[in-house]
């Protein structure tokens, strides 16, 4: 039996690192916190890969909205398949994301097109990985 590295499982359990950068506004400053989050890491039938599906929801941790960067921790060499906003009627919303090496892992992140705020925004992430 194949073991998956302990970097994949930190991923699929951490993925979402919220946090701010650059020139902080108020509506910055207050870190996110999930709602819900579902995470699901399943074998690709036909080759070595693991499929990884990562979907929550998402409210501001402090007071007023949150309009920072969502950030995730996703394994080095990973093949992202999607990065979305999930619409109240179901439709995943595709984001223009940066990847950025940060050494043992890749960091994918995107801002909201508005500040999030009372509503949950649904985050939705898809990548295929090689342990």
């Amino acid at each position: 039996m194949r073991r998956i590295p302990l970097l994949v499982a930190v991923a699929a359990l951490a993925t979402f690192s919220l946090a701010a950068v650059g020139g902080k506004t108020a509506a910055e400053e207050a870190p996110l916190r999930f709602q819900s989050l579902t995470v699901a890491v399943q074998p690709e039938y036909d080759t070595r890969e693991v499929l990884v599906i990562q979907e929550g929801e998402l409210l501001p941790a402090g007071k007023g909205p949150y309009a920072g960067y969502i950030r995730f921790a996703i394994p080095k060499g990973a093949s992202i398949d999607m990065a979305c906003q999930v619409a109240d009627n179901g439709n995943h919303y595709c984001q223009l994301y940066e990847l950025e090496d940060k050494g043992e892992y890749a960091e994918l992140r995107w801002r909201p097109g508005e500040a999030i705020g009372d509503k949950p925004y649904r985050a939705y992430l898809k990548f295929y990985y090689n342990p």
